[in-house]
């Protein structure tokens, strides 16, 4: 039976797309989740001046202001989530290291089996952990294919 609906959650551009091209591997987050398994990653409609300043350094100028807003930009799993510590932060790779808060007390979520969508859906997003529902059929064979 096809999935019509998939766990979602909205972050800030740059962070978003980030996730989608593959530079960003964790999602840090100040809260815990249980939750493990396909996940929906949705931009937010807004993009504050510093953010945008921060995609033009890590992106180049011509992304960054093309950066889509309030939309699902792709899939991926979110395989588990581990409290951050000191020794945890300090294994990161320094590309990794910029595109989160690493302090102890957070959390990483590890995020795998990145799969962009070839178009961009526009929806208004949530705090926290949120349900998208959708009709299209090549979005469950993709959960299928993140969650193999």
């Amino acid at each position: 039976m096809p999935h019509c609906s998939v766990k979602a959650i909205s972050l800030t551009q740059p962070w978003a797309t980030a996730i989608m091209r593959g530079l960003k591997t964790y999602e840090t987050r100040s809260w815990e989740t249980r939750y493990q398994g396909a996940i929906a990653i949705h931009a937010a409609k807004s993009m504050s001046s510093a953010d945008r300043y921060f995609a033009e350094e890590q992106l180049g100028a011509d992304i960054a202001k093309n950066l889509p807003l309030g939309c699902i930009l792709g899939i991926c799993r979110l395989h588990f989530v581990i409290p951050i510590t000191n020794d945890f932060a300090r294994q990161l790779t320094l590309s990794e290291d910029k595109w989160g808060d690493y302090s102890p007390g957070r959390f990483a979520w590890n995020l795998d089996h990145i799969r962009p969508f070839p178009k961009t859906y526009a929806i208004r997003g949530h705090l926290g952990l949120w349900t998208w529902n959708f009709t299209e059929s090549w979005i469950s064979d993709l959960i299928d294919e993140v969650l193999a």
